[in-house]
């Protein structure tokens, strides 16, 4: 039982050693930490909320303005529709991207909605006060610390090694049960699955697509459109903001936020763009598979070398 704990030992270190390499832990590692930090601003404390809150005013706004209210103003001012789509060309394009822009926007505030609560646990993967990239180093750590314990007690008749052996398997299972391992390797996955769908170059076209589209449509708003309706009328451009605020609320309130919410939806956009590539290679990463594999080899340790013990302690 000796030699087999010692076997055990050594095989269990060289997989821990082999996982890390063989899944090119290091750099992909590096990848998804850098995207973590590049998310923050939508990932952590209440920004979730926010953007989702955020995304209801952009989805129902947008809609009403390029929908409802501009053409109705304008027809109510007179205006032909060749004229105003002559007058306002931004406005024709945003009628036709504004619809899957909001389609987008909606799969994607769904899909963050499932999530929202699981990103800070992977952030504090593997500890709040290590990077993600320290994980590698530990498998390697054990793996090595595993292969020299196994060798030492093959060569040596004292029980020493064996212990330490059984103390190393023990830390192996103690460790990512008192660090929530199993469940931030679960939340981690799911975050995985959520990017996944996010953090494409469809995704990153779309975010960019609209984001563009709608600082167009509201920069022609404001400053064409408006003031178009409002010399049709012969009235003043606060008088047409009252109008359409008072029979087109949502458009209203988009048109009054986007200074706050379009350059947060530029910077979403961005980030997305940014990350295409680094997610390529994060997504390879196992979350949750190395932790098992790290407690499935605690378990044996700890098995083999305390039945070797058990055995060694017998009287003959």
């Amino acid at each position: 039982m000796r030699r087999i704990a010692s076997v055990l030992a050594i095989a269990g270190g060289v997989v821990l050693v082999i996982l890390p390499l063989g899944y090119s832990m290091f750099g992909r590692t590096a990848d998804a930490e850098r995207i973590l930090d590049r998310f923050t601003f939508l990932t952590l404390g209440d920004n979730p909320e926010r953007y989702l809150e955020e995304a209801v005013i952009t989805r129902d706004g947008s809609s009403q303005l390029v929908e409802r209210a501009i053409p109705e103003l304008a027809a109510e001012a007179g205006i032909a529709q060749a004229e105003l789509e002559d007058r306002s060309p931004t406005l024709v394009e945003a009628q036709q991207t504004v619809p899957e822009a909001r389609d987008f926007s909606v799969r994607y505030s769904e899909q963050l909605e499932a999530v929202k609560d699981k990103f800070q646990p992977v952030y504090d993967i593997p500890s709040s006060g290590l990077p993600l990239t320290a994980v590698p180093y530990f498998f390697l750590i054990a793996g090595l610390a595993a292969i020299v314990l196994g060798g030492i007690a093959l060569r040596s008749a004292s029980r020493r090694p064996v212990v330490a052996i059984a103390a190393l398997g023990a830390v192996l299972v103690l460790g990512p049960v008192a660090f929530g391992g199993i469940s931030k390797s679960a939340d981690g996955e799911d975050v995985k699955d959520f990017a996944s769908n996010g953090l494409t170059e469809r995704a990153a076209t779309a975010a960019q697509d609209a984001s563009t589209a709608l600082d167009e449509v509201v920069a022609e708003t404001q400053q064409s459109t408006l003031p178009y309706l409002a010399s049709a009328q012969g009235v003043s451009v606060e008088q047409v903001e009252q109008e359409l605020a008072a029979g087109y609320p949502e458009a209203a309130t988009f048109l009054d936020e986007w200074d706050t919410i379009g350059p947060r939806l530029s910077r979403l956009a961005d980030a997305v763009s940014e990350s295409v590539a680094e997610f390529e290679s994060a997504d390879r990463l196992p979350i949750a598979l190395p932790v098992w594999i790290l407690l499935a080899a605690g378990v044996l340790l700890v098995g083999a070398a305390g039945l070797a013990l058990t055995r060694s302690a017998e009287p003959r």
